[in-house]
């Protein structure tokens, strides 16, 4: 029996931010992009992003000009609370709605933002994919298909494990007004004399940074866990990040000194910044395992899939429901 949803579904991506900020296939082999960060464009006569309005709209404005070529078997709409782009009126369309809840973990009143939003439109599935901890709340107001893939959505660069390295320590991202406690570890290691090189680089090149450095370090924003993550060992780059909570998921997908290594607090940071300098083949052992584990799990291959098999059975492993955290065991059954 064919699946109903498949690799084949035509799918609408309402996201923010440029397409080629993302991979090439987020879904499908049939999508089309719809921001407001983006210019509409077309590909020998194929349709492959338009733009929308920065405020929210009816989303009948942008698929009725497409009725008679085009119609969704799949919408897929990551948001977040600045309410950008937000489609509106949903019940108008047929095909099944599926929210990726954007970061819940900074900006105004983000939890309550999106909770609203999916209280006034109608979606068949919500997705976390970097506040896990946050997913119970969606299932207490009783959104019973609320799910978790941890960075459905990166682009990973995939780089395989080297023993040789350049830089001893990087950090690749931005550390500004919003950052104040990364603002504060980054200035503290480089007082503390540790090598470090922060910068900032397109996702490819950070991919090589990665690949080349013999520590990579992540700092979340607010316990959320990260593209980082997913893209360091991508890349096959040694992870030094912080502790997250048992909610947030992080050593639900990894094993604590096997695939990555957790500091807790500038101390025990410093610690294991000085043990791993001085111990590398350690920290590439590390690499390897952590490299090894994210492709053959949770790589965008593997969520696309899991995403599908849900789609079409309802089923999908414990780890990734909304019951396996227990405050969204009440609803979330």
């Amino acid at each position: 029996m064919t699946p109903l949803f498949s690799s084949a579904s035509r799918t609408a991506l309402f996201f923010l931010s440029l397409r080629e900020r993302y991979r090439d296939r987020l879904v499908s082999n049939s999508e089309i992009f719809f921001s407001p960060d983006c210019q509409t464009q077309l590909n020998s006569g194929q349709l492959l992003c338009v733009q929308t309005r920065p405020e929210p709209t009816d989303i009948r404005a942008y698929f009725e000009p497409l009725a008679s070529q085009w119609k969704p078997d799949l919408i897929v709409i990551k948001a977040d609370a600045t309410q950008r782009g937000w489609p509106l009126n949903l019940r108008s369309q047929s095909a099944p709605k599926i929210l990726i809840v954007g970061d819940t973990h900074h900006l105004d009143r983000p939890v309550q933002s999106l909770l609203g939003y999916v209280a006034q439109e109608q979606f068949d599935v919500i997705i976390s994919e970097h506040d896990r901890h946050h997913l119970h709340y969606f299932a207490e107001a009783g959104h019973e298909r609320a799910i978790w893939l941890p960075g459905f959505a990166t682009n990973p660069h995939r780089r395989e494990p080297v023993d040789s390295y350049k830089h001893p320590l990087v950090f690749v991202g931005s550390a500004g007004q919003f950052h104040p406690y990364r603002c504060h570890l980054l200035e503290q290691i480089k007082k503390q004399g540790f090598p470090l090189l922060h910068t900032q680089a397109p996702q490819s090149q950070g991919a090589d940074l990665y690949n080349q450095s013999l520590i990579s370090l992540n700092i979340s924003l607010n316990g959320d866990l990260n593209l980082r993550v997913f893209e360091v060992l991508a890349a096959g780059g040694f992870l030094l990040t912080d502790r997250l909570t048992p909610e947030s998921g992080l050593l639900t997908l990894f094993e604590e000194g096997k695939h990555l290594v957790t500091f807790d607090g500038e101390e025990n940071l410093y610690g294991k910044l000085n043990h791993y300098l001085s111990h590398p083949q350690e920290a590439k052992a590390i690499a390897r395992a952590g490299h090894e584990h994210y492709w053959n799990n949770y790589s965008p291959e593997h969520h696309i899939q899991r995403l599908f098999d849900y789609l079409n059975t309802g089923k999908i492993e414990h780890k990734y429901t909304a019951a396996a955290d227990c405050r969204g065991q009440v609803r979330a059954r």
